[in-house]
């Protein structure tokens, strides 16, 4: 065996073999296993070529940081930076299982399509529907690296290798042995946890869907009797890959270079001199697939070709000419000048102009700016001692300090906690921070701040000029300012609430230059800051006032504006665990990646037992609760309950097993619960919103939008054939909005071109007009949340719903998801009482 190297590629180490000379031949192994997958097979490469091993991040000998950016993404963006690194050219790629999606992501990368001149497929993974039952184990949110202690290397290595081969025979101790004696090393099963948990955090939807884009020579070589990932994706990804061809390996299962590392050799041997790849993308010679003897065995090829025809065809429509009128079903005048307007900014997209940030930064900048915009997401019966070995009984002052001094040390490690939010008068902008400041904040029950004690970042600079009796004052300033402002309207309170501390400082004579200058960065500070109030909780499983899921109601503990963090904390009364409730500001950051952030705290701190919601009660009187400032016609509230989904989730299972060829890629459940509240006479007509999670090519996340109207694909006659023609159109809705090739998509991308002030004019004077494209209804899901409190937008009249985890078990023994619901007050109650009605009788609507 070659002698291991390294190389750091963006601060990350990374081990690797080299060896031979020639084109280079780059070997990316599976999820669980490491370079040493690769020695049988270099053993039958007789031909002349440079052969390259890489472990990737958190595996093999490679680094096992601890950090969440294992996920196939940022793993690709390691491999590119690897092949950058070693100025690799005419490069062919050959990924085993995962590593071949790492491939296929990699290959999406402007930077090094040029340097790519052949991909070999193994057994690869890439669409990321049925995940390996060996990763979904470690993908449950009980299981920790502590809880991995208890199971040994060998029976980790047992359930991937045994599971992994046809014949158990060729299966060497050696082999189970180094893979052993990898996870016996130090980070190697958090990492395995890491890589798990957040193998498809991107989207993953978006790149695959890219596969028939890729004109680079590829082979794929898949094991017959593979029992990890199906046959059925081997020829998903002939039909997909426009320049591919297929070998299938009879009595081989998923680790063909391992179990025949001979047959596997010949067919790469005789890929790479067929294709005699000279870093052009082209379709490889003539007879290369006819020339194979292991093509299409198990499978009935007219049936497939028809399938996949059918497919193509369908995904051919989801990527079609963006026209803009196909956002509006119902025509007015107002709406014919809104559309105008936004064929002009088309012009101007088309002329050159660019904007400084994309769509979705650009709207929430203006439109998310008030109380009830922010969202919520909540992690419970986190052990707040954990960091200790011995634990003795504490009192709750010395609990409260030791949670936000664990919180600040947790969140300095999350670069995407560390925003701060300027104000102006249409908008607000996000702006990076490189400090974390906590502040313990007390209230009164009608929300009036009682106190304040700044936990200051030690690493940021000290203010040496406030004496104590200085920061006292500065202290008692804030509270009354703040309490004179708290019920100024949400766009104007912020900088009326700086511009007031400023002054104060002003006129006080007791300050000098030196203090005063410091006294102003006291105060940005303070407001930028992370601000956290802590409760003893009550009856620990109850929604009821004081329980474990009761409303925090953060109207009444406001945060002043400049932040991006709310945090409430509840503390159970033996004082040794708490949960946590994040309210965040919609302005920098997003659902599903806090969610991220959420499990990373979960992991970090670990967890006292299972979370378990109350006993659902049907006929439970629900009470909504103020969530915005305003206390007029216009205010908004929240309601939230708890709904038991399983039935649903039944049914949506046994339709997609009937019709998913029909539908590509089968029913979501957002897209059933939207069909069914169409049908209920609270949401006859609505045009509704559903959010999507997005990464662009640079990494960055941030939702994406949706906008349909179930109500025109009824059909009175075959009420059935109406719904399969809707979920059609919204599979290619989603598709082409994570591809940035939809309507609604262009849209937001359109607006981010204008000033903040054409958001608010077009708002104040053509609502309905603005509606009509983007809807009057808002849903958006953070899947991983078992709970998320809906953030709500000033545009859309009708409120807002979010869904989150539909499985978290319930005291009584069942399962629930729980529904959160934003808007007015007569509004509300009506629509949970709708969406109980379709959850419960889903099949009165097909």
């Amino acid at each position: 065996m070659e002698k291991r190297k390294y190389i750091i590629i963006d601060n990350v180490k990374l081990a690797y073999t080299d060896q031979g000379r020639g084109q280079p031949v780059l070997m990316v192994h599976d999820f669980g296993t490491f370079s040493y997958t690769w020695n049988r097979l270099l053993g039958h490469l007789t031909l002349k070529r440079r052969y390259i091993t890489l472990d990737l991040k958190g595996f093999g000998h490679s680094e096992k940081s601890d950090d969440i950016q294992y996920s196939t993404f940022h793993q690709s963006r390691l491999l590119s930076g690897f092949i950058n690194a070693l100025k690799l050219r005419n490069v062919v790629l050959v990924g085993h299982s995962f590593g071949g999606a790492v491939c296929l992501f990699a290959l999406m990368l402007q930077e090094i399509k040029p340097r790519v001149a052949g991909l070999v497929l193994i057994n690869s993974m890439g669409y990321f529907k049925n995940i390996p039952e060996f990763i979904e184990k470690l993908r449950v949110p009980v299981i920790t690296s502590e809880t991995l202690v208890t199971v040994t290397n060998d029976t980790l290595v047992h359930d991937l290798i045994h599971t992994g081969y046809f014949d158990k025979a060729k299966i060497t101790r050696a082999s189970l042995a180094e893979y052993a004696s990898i996870l016996a090393m130090p980070g190697a099963k958090l990492s395995l946890i890491k890589s798990a948990r957040y193998i498809t955090d991107n989207d993953v939807d978006y790149m695959h869907y890219r596969f028939n884009q890729l004109r680079v020579p590829t082979l794929i070589i898949w094991g017959e009797n593979d029992q990890i990932m199906s046959v059925y994706d081997a020829h998903r990804f002939y039909e997909d890959i426009p320049n591919a061809d297929l070998v299938l390996i009879p009595e081989c299962g998923h680790f063909p270079q391992e179990e025949c590392p001979e047959e596997t050799a010949a067919d790469i041997q005789q890929f790479l001199k067929k294709a005699n790849v000279q870093c052009r993308w082209f379709f490889p010679c003539a007879g290369w697939r006819k020339n194979n003897t292991h093509i299409f065995k198990s499978i009935d090829i007219k049936a497939w070709k028809d399938v996949a025809k059918a497919n193509q065809l369908a995904l051919m429509s989801r990527f079609r000419k963006l026209r803009m009128r196909r956002l509006i079903d119902k025509w007015s005048l107002p709406v014919i000048i809104l559309f105008i307007f936004v064929k002009v900014l088309q012009i101007t997209k088309r002329l050159g102009a660019v904007a400084e940030e994309n769509g979705w930064r650009a709207a929430t900048r203006a439109y998310l700016r008030t109380e009830d915009s922010k969202f919520t997401l909540a992690v419970f019966r986190l052990d707040v001692w954990s960091d200790l070995v011995l634990k003795a009984r504490m009192r709750y002052d010395e609990t409260k300090r030791h949670v936000i001094e664990r919180l600040a040390e947790f969140l300095k490690k999350v670069p995407s906690s560390h925003w701060c939010i300027v104000w102006s008068r249409f908008s607000a902008r996000r702006v990076r921070q490189g400090f974390v400041d906590i502040v313990h904040t007390v209230f009164d029950q009608d929300g009036s701040l009682l106190k304040i004690e700044p936990y200051f970042d030690v690493h940021s600079k000290k203010l040496l000029h406030l004496t104590p009796e200085l920061r006292h004052r500065l202290n008692a300033a804030f509270i009354k300012i703040y309490n004179d402002t708290k019920d100024v309207p949400d766009k104007r309170r912020p900088w009326l609430l700086r511009k007031q501390l400023m002054l104060w400082i002003i006129k006080d004579n007791k300050f000098l230059i030196r203090a005063m200058i410091e006294a102003q960065q006291y105060f940005e500070r303070i407001l930028s800051g992370t601000f956290i109030s802590f409760e003893e909780m009550g009856d620990e499983c109850s929604d009821a006032p004081g329980g474990r899921f009761a409303d925090p109601e953060f109207i009444k503990r406001k945060h002043p504006g400049y932040g991006l963090l709310n945090i409430l904390c509840r503390i159970n009364k033996n004082y040794d665990e708490a949960d946590l409730w994040f309210q965040f500001h919609h302005i920098p950051v997003d659902g599903a990646p806090m969610q991220e952030v959420l499990q990373e705290l979960k992991e970090s701190w670990g967890l006292k037992g299972e979370v378990v919601f109350p006993a659902i009660q049907k006929d439970r009187v629900l009470q909504p609760h103020l969530c915005s400032t305003r206390t007029d016609a216009q205010a908004i509230y929240h309601m939230s309950d708890f709904i038991d989904f399983r039935q649903f989730l039944d049914l949506r299972k046994e339709i997609n097993e009937k019709f998913a060829p029909q539908l590509l890629e089968g029913v979501t459940i957002v897209s059933m619960l939207l069909w069914g509240m169409a049908h209920h006479q609270v949401f006859v007509d609505r045009k509704f919103l559903f959010t999507v999670d997005l990464t662009d090519l640079n990494g960055e996340r941030r939702p994406g939008v949706v906008f349909i109207r179930p109500g025109m694909f009824f059909d009175k006659k075959d009420r059935f054939a109406g719904f399969l023609k809707y979920q059609r159109e919204f599979n290619r809705l989603l598709h082409a909005t994570r591809a940035g090739k939809s309507e609604s998509y262009e849209l937001l991308e359109l607006y981010a071109l204008t000033s903040p002030i054409i958001y608010d004019l077009t708002r104040r004077l053509m609502p309905r007009a603005l509606t009509e494209f983007i809807g009057t209804i808002g849903v958006t899901m953070v899947k991983g949340a078992d709970l998320f409190i809906t953030p709500h937008s000033e545009i859309h009249t009708d409120g807002f719903i979010a869904f989150g985890n539909f499985t978290v078990p319930t005291k009584e023994g069942g399962s629930a998801g729980m529904v959160s619901i934003r808007g007015n007050k007569d509004k509300i109650d009506r629509y949970m009482t709708a969406i109980k009605c379709v959850v419960d009788n889903f099949n009165d609507y097909l």
